[in-house]
């Protein structure tokens, strides 16, 4: 009995288990009910499903924005050199001129300036294209000095001719600007500056005079930006730093700051038509003080001449920042605009020449070795009581003065020795060290380092 209830109780048990089981395998093949959610009113109209297949329309898209492409950082190279292939005087045979914008590449570097008078009566595009052409070749930046020409039984420049019973220049002018037309531009930039040193006699035919030149700066500028073949960066004639105020049978000459006033007076706005501004930045001596070595110093040798008030400290008339007291005085005098500086001469006169005793041996007193060392420092420092032109922003070029003139004229001056025709035959120990030309401060590609308009 016992035995038979055991076998009952086992096979209730085996059913209820088989039947659970079922019903959970069953289970899991059917969705899970789950208690409704608590249903939430809707809205009078509720709006259509979206259906989950349809992607959301795209955005506008945005018009393409261009992408700026960097600016490469490159060395600002100032340097310069000054020719004399023609110095008013002595004009070198055209077939020695590629040797001569040769050196000047060694000496001035890639981008660097050359700067080369060119006469009034000389204006013949066949003769001066080549020069152009090579100027180009060589990588150089030309400076243009318009100059006139020499009275040589006087020697002195001639005055620029008024135009007939006017006091205008427009007649001379418009021969300038005819020649720059005729002339194929290679060069990325052409700087032109209309004379040289219009405050001393000898540069004006015996006698400076202020008015006349603000005159024909007015012209000629004008002419300039008429020219169609290029645009020329137009810059005044560089002052005499040194020249005195002095009237007599010497010939009148201006002092920077007198000379400044009377041009002024003349023509108020004949400032305005130039680009920048030429300077000559010559150490004291002249021609043999160290860099650091300037001064504020006005002669004026007048006999009703009164005294005048020095600026404000560390504005140099003299000395390799000379530059410095000529833009003070622009601004004094009503300039509205700071000008870049172009320093179309600088150097010192070195104790060695070809000829001892040539025309320029006063002021020659530095030897070969302190003359390369002096041209480093006023380039590169350190700035001890000077501001380096490398590292002054306002400095856009400095031509040392000069390459190879004549050696019974400039034996003192010259940077290469030549021979009575003009070839280059080797150079000045200074001048092997300069020509390895370091790069300036470094700048942006693509700013406007001329200061042109």
């Amino acid at each position: 009995m016992r035995r038979g209830r055991g076998a009952i109780w086992s096979g209730a048990v085996w059913r209820a288990v088989l039947s659970i089981a079922c019903l959970l395998m069953v289970g899991g093949c059917l969705p899970v009910e789950r208690p409704p959610a608590t249903p939430s009113p809707l809205p009078a109209a509720p709006p259509p499903p979206t259906p989950l297949a349809a992607p959301a329309p795209p955005a506008p898209a945005e018009p393409p924005r261009p992408t700026p492409t960097p600016l490469e950082a490159v060395a600002v190279n100032k340097r310069g050199v000054h020719l004399l292939l023609d110095d008013g005087g002595n004009r070198w045979p055209e077939e020695v001129w590629d040797q001569h914008l040769a050196w000047a590449a060694k000496l001035a570097g890639h981008g660097g300036y050359v700067v080369q008078l060119i006469r009034s009566n000389d204006l013949r595009p066949e003769v001066w294209q080549p020069y152009f052409d090579s100027v180009a070749r060589e990588g150089l930046v030309p400076i243009v000095r318009l100059a006139t020409y020499k009275d040589l039984p006087h020697q002195w420049w001639v005055a620029p001719e008024p135009d007939p019973g006017e006091k205008s220049y427009r007649s001379e002018a418009d021969r300038f600007r005819r020649f720059f037309d005729a002339i194929v531009w290679r060069a990325e930039r052409v700087v032109v500056t209309i004379g040289n040193e219009p405050n001393r006699p000898d540069e004006w035919g015996g006698a400076a005079d202020p008015a006349a030149y603000a005159r024909y700066l007015r012209d000629v500028a004008q002419a300039m930006r008429r020219v169609s073949s290029v645009r020329p960066v137009v810059l005044n004639a560089a002052l005499d730093g040194f020249a005195p105020s002095r009237d007599g049978p010497g010939g009148a000459s201006f002092d920077a700051e007198r000379f400044l006033q009377g041009m002024l007076a003349e023509v108020p706005d004949c400032l305005e038509l130039v680009d920048g501004w030429a300077a000559h930045a010559y150490p004291l001596g002249p021609f043999g003080e160290p860099p650091g070595r300037q001064e504020f110093r006005i002669d004026d040798v007048r006999p009703e001449a009164t005294p005048r008030s020095a600026p404000a400290p560390g504005l140099p008339n003299r000395g390799v920042n000379s530059y410095a007291w000529e833009l003070w005085k622009l601004g004094q005098l009503g300039l509205g605009r700071e000008l870049p500086v172009y320093i179309t001469e600088t150097g010192w006169r070195h104790v060695q020449s070809q000829v001892a005793a040539s025309l320029d041996v006063s002021g020659a007193t530095v030897e070969d070795e302190r003359f390369a060392d002096y041209v480093s420092l006023a380039f590169d420092g350190p700035g001890i009581g000077w501001t380096p032109w490398n590292v002054d922003p306002r400095v856009k070029a400095v031509a040392l003065f000069a390459l190879a003139g004549k050696p019974d004229e400039w034996g003192h001056t010259n940077l290469a020795l030549v021979d009575s025709g003009g070839r280059i035959v080797g150079a000045y120990q200074s001048a092997e060290r300069l020509a390895v030309v370091r790069p300036g401060p470094v700048a942006r590609r693509g700013l406007d380092v001329d200061g042109g308009r």
